[in-house]
């Protein structure tokens, strides 16, 4: 992003890993010119919603005043969300640079991120080709797509917010927002026999497994039928990339069709607390099961190597079955 951002086909990483990189971690020059910019990238993913601290900051900026040539630019980049009061910290410590002839100090949040790589849509299509248009060529995102984006956006908010550093009192005010199906690719085969194979399978049977190798298809198939089902009728819970939670985010998932199918905000309120626990939101299930649901598991971990899991999903599955 920052490639087409600075307009330098040669910004790169600084160094690699163990080595010495000063500070920063991506080093380019605006439009090519005589001046350097250093990014500093500070993930949060492990405290995702806290903010980014001003001895961070500080202690970042200090290693970046190593960094060879000097820096006209220092970037800290971050997976936390945009937050004043460490932008008002940056601005401090540049105007404490200034008289030095230092670099200015600026801090990128999750929000700015997001924002900047709408502004590249050949980035995008390179690096998120699911989120871009099918035809080649075309430079912008359509509807559809933004509107996908916006639903994945959200989510990660909600997730970056239940997982802590914030005020749980809007924490418990927040309803999780639902998955969605990802995009489907700019052509794929539709392979309608064997979509018909399954949809015969549901009609018998309460619970039907797509098993094959990665990238046969197994998601479009079931994104197709899930596509015909109506909103009220219909939910996608999937497991990609929630590695080390997949109990919580099943767990976060069906907490949240429970209260928008019943209107029940003190769900999150009792959940949040303690007071309700994952065993027996899955013991609700039965309230969201109307004739001819669907409910797709995407992308499932091996149970047998997550008994948590397995046992959740086992009494899960009961629970369906008695309603």
């Amino acid at each position: 992003m920052f490639k087409a951002a600075w307009n330098d086909p040669y910004a790169q990483r600084n160094g690699r890993t163990g080595q010495e990189q000063h500070g920063v971690d991506i080093f380019g020059r605006q439009d090519q010119g005589e001046t350097w910019d250093g990014i500093q990238v500070k993930g949060k993913h492990g405290f995702f919603g806290q903010a980014i601290s001003e001895q961070e900051l500080r202690a970042e900026a200090q290693k970046a005043q190593m960094f060879v040539p000097r820096l006209k630019n220092f970037i800290m980049v971050t997976s936390a969300r945009r937050d004043q009061v460490i932008q008002q910290i940056a601005r401090r410590i540049t105007e404490e640079n200034l008289p030095l002839r230092l670099f200015s100090v600026s801090v990128l949040g999750w929000d700015d991120i997001e924002e900047r790589l709408a502004e590249f849509p050949d980035v995008i299509r390179e690096h998120y080709p699911q989120f871009t248009l099918g035809t080649a060529g075309t430079a912008a995102l359509d509807r559809n797509v933004a509107g996908q984006l916006a639903k994945v956006q959200e989510l990660i908010r909600t997730l970056s917010e239940l997982s802590g550093g914030v005020d749980r009192s809007l924490v418990t005010r927040t309803v999780p927002a639902p998955d969605y199906p990802p995009l489907n690719p700019a052509s794929y085969a539709s392979r309608q026999g064997t979509l018909n194979e399954i949809i015969t399978a549901l009609e018998s049977n309460s619970w039907v497994a797509l098993i094959a190798s990665t990238g046969m298809g197994k998601t479009l198939l079931a994104r197709s039928i899930w596509e015909s089902k109506s909103e009220d009728a219909r939910y996608w819970i999937t497991f990609s990339g929630q590695e080390g939670r997949y109990q919580h985010h099943l767990d976060l998932q069906v907490l949240g069709a429970l209260v928008r199918a019943t209107g029940d905000e003190s769900l999150l309120e009792r959940f949040h607390s303690g007071r309700l626990r994952g065993m027996e939101i899955t013991e609700q299930t039965g309230i969201l099961v109307t004739k001819g649901a669907l409910l797709v598991l995407d992308d499932l971990p091996n149970l047998a190597e997550n008994e948590i899991l397995r046992e959740r999903l086992s009494s899960f599955a009961f629970a369906l079955w008695d309603a």
